[in-house]
């Protein structure tokens, strides 16, 4: 009799923890949502000390982690999870999201295949998709990306950031005419996100579109006539059908808007460049390297010092 009653009590134990852990790890993500990261962490972390073998207790964390640019401890417990839970779809998942922040794509494609072969009801499978597609194009793999791509849009054919990577593709495999079908599906999709319609004229500017270009520039403008990234946007696309004044009178205001704008700085540099004042673009170049903050922008801004200021 007395040792059924030790069982029943440790059992009672055993439960009573494993609630309590759950309710600390629920709180962490309310707090997650509310921004308030170092509390979710905080609780996150008691509710794993409570059930150390809870893999999606260290999912919550190590997403989180990824989320906060931590990847050294998002790695940790995202391989945490699937050492805990081999099978564990959203585990692998995750890992090749660590992946691809860390610009692994042969690793994110062996993990999110992992995600795919366990996930036997496919509620992951548009997310995994997303990833395999990222990674592939991240490897140059642009056909393999493109038919990732196309079954994400059979599924969620209003995804931007989808689109806009499906674009691309498309311009790395010589297919222009599509690459613009879908630019314009998502400035059709997003009328008033000046954010998108700018990146639509950006992205038809790298594919020698500028006139047709200047009428997303122009859209932007029309909601808020000072927006320095249009703005040296529009430059952009001025300095490339030859009508620098237009050009140089765009920069003055984006720059006059946004004194750190690195693209208006760049343009200004090829302009002046163009004209043989070698030694004003190099400056603007190296300005514009200083207050550069995308990897993609940074090489073409020093492609540009390469080759004009040694």
């Amino acid at each position: 009799m007395k040792l059924i009653t030790i069982y029943l009590f440790t059992l009672f134990n055993f439960n009573a923890s494993g609630q309590e852990a759950e309710k600390l790890n629920s709180q962490g993500k309310v707090y997650e949502q509310d921004y308030r990261f170092k509390k979710a962490i905080k609780l996150y972390s008691e509710a794993i000390d409570m059930e150390p073998n809870n893999a999606n207790f260290y999912l919550d964390r190590g997403l989180l982690f990824l989320k906060l640019e931590r990847p050294v401890e998002a790695k940790a417990d995202l391989a945490q999870v699937v050492s805990l839970d081999l099978q564990n779809v959203n585990g692998w998942q995750a890992m090749a999201e660590y992946f691809l922040y860390k610009e692994v794509p042969d690793s994110a494609i062996f993990c999110v295949n992992r995600s795919i072969s366990f996930d036997w009801d496919n509620k992951n499978q548009v997310k995994n998709l997303m990833i395999r597609a990222d990674a592939q194009m991240l490897r140059g793999k642009f056909p393999l990306a493109y038919d990732d791509y196309i079954e994400v849009v059979k599924t969620d054919s209003a995804n931007t950031r989808v689109l806009r990577n499906l674009a691309y593709t498309l311009y790395h495999m010589d297919r222009d005419k599509e690459c613009i079908h879908y630019l314009k599906k998502i400035a059709k999709n997003n009328p008033g996100d000046t954010e998108s319609l700018i990146n639509v004229g950006y992205s038809m500017t790298q594919i020698g579109m500028f006139q047709e270009s200047m009428e997303y520039f122009n859209t932007v403008l029309e909601y808020d006539k000072g927006q320095p990234y249009a703005l040296s946007n529009r430059a952009y696309a001025y300095h490339k059908q030859g009508f620098d004044d237009a050009a140089m009178k765009d920069i003055k205001q984006s720059i006059g808007n946004d004194p750190k704008n690195s693209y208006a700085y760049w343009v200004r540099g090829l302009i002046s460049v163009s004209k043989g004042e070698t030694k004003k673009g190099c400056k603007d170049f190296k300005k514009a390297e200083k207050f550069d903050y995308r990897e993609d922008n940074r090489k073409t801004i020093q492609d540009s010092i390469e080759k004009n200021c040694q």
